[in-house]
């Protein structure tokens, strides 16, 4: 939990800091906002998941949380393919 802690406040600090001003920039960037967003809900979800572990005792909600990690996880991805082939469709054909 300490180190999904210390991730959660450097990816947080990078997505804000760093990122934000790429939150709608090209699909290259755009993917790196998306990809650093999901690594902080990732990590939040490690901390929430291991205080109700040690709250609680019991390992069921952590495995809720490992499935809803996943599932957004797999939904961000699908969002960057999503966006690279309309990216790829839209630009212009080499000859």
């Amino acid at each position: 939990m300490v180190v999904a802690l210390v991730a959660l406040l450097v990816n947080g600090s990078v997505l804000l800091l760093v990122l934000k001003p790429f939150q709608n920039g090209d699909v290259h960037m755009r993917a790196m906002w998306l990809c650093t967003r999901a690594d902080v809900v990732v990590n939040l979800g490690v901390v929430l998941s291991g205080a109700r572990v040690l709250l609680i005792h019991s390992s069921i909600s952590d495995r809720i949380i490992c499935i809803a990690i996943g599932l957004y996880v797999i939904k961000e991805a699908i969002e960057i393919q999503r966006e690279a082939r309309e990216a790829d469709s839209a630009a212009p054909a080499e000859s």
